[in-house]
């Protein structure tokens, strides 16, 4: 992994711990050089990604994925043969106030101009820097922020997801309840707005497809949730749709089964 990082076009920049500034991986590096890459134009990319520092997300593989993808590219005939890509890599900490601090600083302070850019991974910080991006004509490509609210192209028009919205899983949800005559469900959500908007679009498409409206859960943010399963049981419904992150699912599934 640390030679692929050493032979890689990446940027990696670690704010605000990490005062010494960025750390050059790659672009100044001897052993990228060739003939070919000198005659290539090169273009900037900017990435703010959450690559270790808030592990209920992501982790510091994202850096050794990046770097792959640009080996790939920069090294193939086929794709922007007459191009050199350079990312400019953040650990944005799926944090807003830094995420914002940071564009700034790739958008302003930065001698390079950037083309594009990534980012970031949690839907909370993509949705405030998304509407910003047309001010300077960039596109956002996105591998994860799949809530319903960036869906709203006249809001986002710049935001290209990788990942299709939350809402997408829904007609599913209520094919599997319609193949097997299921009529009422019970929907457990983690406190979050892409939970919130993604339940809110589930109860419309049952009720739209004839299922009775099925009751909402919310999980105490407390994580204390025994009482809450066991006021679900007492239902009778035994038909759940879990809408959270994967932590926290792991410890509801524990308490219902």
């Amino acid at each position: 992994k640390e030679q692929l990082l050493h032979n890689s076009h990446v940027r990696v920049c670690f704010l605000p711990e990490d005062m010494l500034g960025c750390v050059l991986l790659g672009v100044a590096l001897l052993t990228t050089w060739s003939p070919c890459a000198a005659n290539k134009t090169t273009l900037h990319i900017g990435a703010l990604l959450p690559i270790g520092r808030n592990p209920r997300f992501f982790n510091k593989d994202i850096e050794y994925t990046c770097a792959m993808a640009l080996r790939d590219i920069n090294e193939s005939p086929d794709i922007l043969p007459n191009h050199q890509l350079v990312m400019n890599l953040n650990d944005s900490q799926c944090d807003i106030g830094l995420t914002i601090y940071q564009l700034s600083d790739l958008l302003q302070s930065r001698k390079e101009k950037m083309v594009a850019l990534i980012g970031e991974g949690c839907s909370t910080v993509t949705q405030p820097i998304a509407p910003a991006t047309p001010l300077w004509n960039l596109a956002l490509f996105n591998f994860l922020s799949t809530s319903p609210a960036l869906s709203n192209t006249e809001l986002y028009p710049n935001f290209y997801p990788v990942l299709p919205s939350e809402n997408s899983l829904n007609p599913p949800r209520v094919a599997f309840m319609k193949r097997f005559g299921w009529t009422k469900a019970v929907i457990l959500i983690e406190s979050s707005e892409i939970f919130d908007l993604n339940a809110k679009n589930l109860r419309d498409s049952m009720e739209d497809a004839g299922i009775e409206s099925p009751e909402f859960v919310l999980l105490p943010e407390n994580r204390d949730y025994t009482t809450v399963i066991r006021q679900v049981k007492e239902t009778g419904i035994r038909i759940l749709f879990g809408l959270f992150y994967e932590n926290v699912g792991r410890e509801v599934i524990c308490e219902v089964v």
